[in-house]
């Protein structure tokens, strides 16, 4: 099945779901590369003059040399924990919009409940996990890099990072409609041959009364 017949073919709510997700996975990206969760000035009498701290790294706007640095491994507790949800909540919503495309474009996978059910399951954890790395990263931003003056704000990627949990929500609700809608449909079709041999039998003696009587 085709990208554009496969969008037009899914229902309200699987529309919603892969927009949704679509626009989540773009920021999701986003936050989780860029260096500026959190924006710091090296410069009180300077407000240009900033370092960003990412997931990953930190870079200044110097020019020519931003002077980055990877903190990949560093033990400091507290940004290991936000790195570590951080990346829970990345795999998460990159999961969640795999399963909604098995769903939406793949012949074998449309209309399966496991599918939906597992897109679901990775909204809730991506939600989850960026709400905590979000959390503790607003908790402990200010303590941690005050130098003596209050000059830390947060930056785009942080923003960036609660858009991502609120369209994930979204997404997750939309997941949870599909599935109930897809057991609805399940029980009624599991119903239907129940009352089959029913209608199958009396019409059966009603053709043997009718021939007893032709006889």
């Amino acid at each position: 099945m085709g990208l554009i017949r496969g969008f037009q073919a899914a229902n309200i709510v699987g529309k919603l779901a892969f927009v949704t997700l679509l626009v989540a996975e773009l920021f999701n990206w986003l936050c989780f590369t860029m260096s500026e969760w959190g924006l710091m000035d090296t410069q009180i009498d300077n407000d240009d003059n900033k370092i960003g701290y990412g997931v990953w790294r930190l870079c200044g706007n110097q020019e020519p040399n931003p002077n980055c640095q990877d903190l990949d491994g560093w033990r400091l507790p507290w940004y290991g924990a936000f790195q570590a949800f951080c990346i829970f909540g990345f795999l998460g919503v990159n999961i969640a919009f795999v399963m909604n495309i098995l769903g939406l474009f793949v012949p074998q996978c449309i209309g399966n409940r496991e599918v939906g059910v597992f897109c679901a399951i990775s909204c809730v954890v991506s939600v989850v996990c960026y709400l905590i790395a979000i959390i503790i990263f607003a908790a402990r931003w200010d303590e941690t890099y005050d130098q003596g003056f209050d000059r830390e704000t947060f930056g785009a990627g942080f923003f960036l990072a609660i858009f991502v949990v609120v369209l994930s929500v979204i997404a997750g609700i939309c997941a949870l409609i599909g599935i109930r809608g897809q057991q609805q449909i399940e029980s009624s079709s599991a119903s239907g041959p129940a009352k089959n041999p029913q209608k199958g039998a009396a019409s059966q003696d009603t053709n043997v009364k009718t021939s007893t009587d032709t006889k």
